[in-house]
């Protein structure tokens, strides 16, 4: 990601009062944070299941929620010509996504969730939801 991007992010963020300067460091607001994702994301980051393709599971198809429902037999993926299943396409929250997963389970797992609630039935939302909970503390 270009630094201009970074910046202008942390910027908004701050506005926003999803972040915090203090002490000199940028700190998330946790609880600021968490009302965001659960109650505003899937309105400021809408998605829609796309065409069948190739890519990365997310939502009920990653593993992080796989393991909650049957097998899905057509999961949500990221689109990649480097992705081991074939889906419905969702497009990811940004483009640097696939490559910021690889070495990241901890953020592929949070971003499948906030997926879930993105593109998810009520159920896989609440599921997702309950996730969330754990994760947030």
């Amino acid at each position: 990601m270009p630094l201009s991007v970074v910046h202008g992010c942390i910027q908004r963020a701050e506005l926003a009062k999803l972040v915090s300067r203090a002490s000199g460091s940028i700190r998330p607001l946790r609880p600021a944070v968490k009302e965001f994702v659960i109650h505003g994301a899937k309105y400021a980051f809408p998605a829609q299941l796309g065409s069948s393709t190739r890519g990365v599971p997310t939502a009920i198809g990653a593993p992080v929620l796989a393991s909650h429902f049957e097998k899905v037999e057509v999961p949500p993926v990221w689109p990649s010509p480097m992705g081991t299943h074939w889906g419905v396409s969702v497009p990811p929250l940004h483009s640097a996504v696939l490559s910021a997963i690889e070495q990241d389970n901890p953020l592929y797992d949070a971003l499948s969730l906030l997926d879930a609630l993105r593109v998810g039935a009520a159920r896989e939302r609440e599921i997702a939801l309950r996730e969330l909970e754990l994760r947030f503390g």
